[in-house]
């Protein structure tokens, strides 16, 4: 594995999502996510993208800065390299302060996306 591009962060925890299955099967989360290291990513963290890489994200780097101008500029930048995006919405409306921001990076993240 390849950990050029890996950084630690001394002031920011690493995200954790905890799943939980009630008796039924049904699942419910604990987000302990705020704020964690990579709601912190930098556009200068970015590596230089090639021909033919993959950027995989979900909609979570789009929920606060700066990782949503950051992750934008990667999506844009690899495309323009000739990569390709995989964008997971996956939805958590409770993660996001403003729903009409939400919309907005959802529908700009689909039309950068290759794979949804």
């Amino acid at each position: 594995v390849d950990i050029t591009y890996l950084k630690q962060d001394e002031w920011h925890r690493t995200s954790t999502v905890l799943v939980d299955l009630n008796d039924q099967g049904e699942r419910s989360f604990t987000f302990m996510v705020r704020p964690s290291a990579d709601l912190f990513l930098e556009t200068t963290d970015l590596p230089c993208w090639r021909h033919g890489e993959w950027l995989h994200l979900c909609s979570i780097a789009l929920s606060a800065e700066p990782s949503r101008t950051s992750a934008f500029t990667a999506m844009t930048a690899i495309r323009h390299a000739g990569g390709f995006v995989s964008f997971d919405p996956n939805i958590r409306e409770d993660l996001w302060q403003d729903e009409h921001l939400l919309r907005l990076c959802l529908r700009q993240a689909l039309q950068l996306a290759d794979v949804v």
